[in-house]
């Protein structure tokens, strides 16, 4: 978040890239690496139903953080648009 150069809450949608969501700027955030196969798998595996998850981030704006938290979908497969 911290290159977003100050332009971030509220977030929204991508309409052309489900995997990612923009900022009111409308520059990309999305997902590291396999963070979403990460997390699909705590959520939806029962072998982890009794795990408790952690979350960390290192940012200036922790508000920007949890909204972004809640507005990531896991059952959406990234589609990275080709540019």
């Amino acid at each position: 978040l911290y290159y977003s150069r100050g332009r971030g809450a509220p977030f929204q949608k991508d309409p052309d890239n489900v995997g990612q969501l923009l900022t009111c700027g409308n520059e990309p955030v999305y997902l590291l690496g396999n963070v979403r196969d990460v997390m699909k798998q705590l959520h939806y595996e029962s072998k982890w139903e009794h795990v408790l998850v952690g979350i960390s981030s290192r940012t200036d704006e922790p508000s920007w953080a949890r909204e972004l938290l809640t507005k990531f979908e896991l059952h959406v497969e990234d589609e990275k648009s080709e540019a």
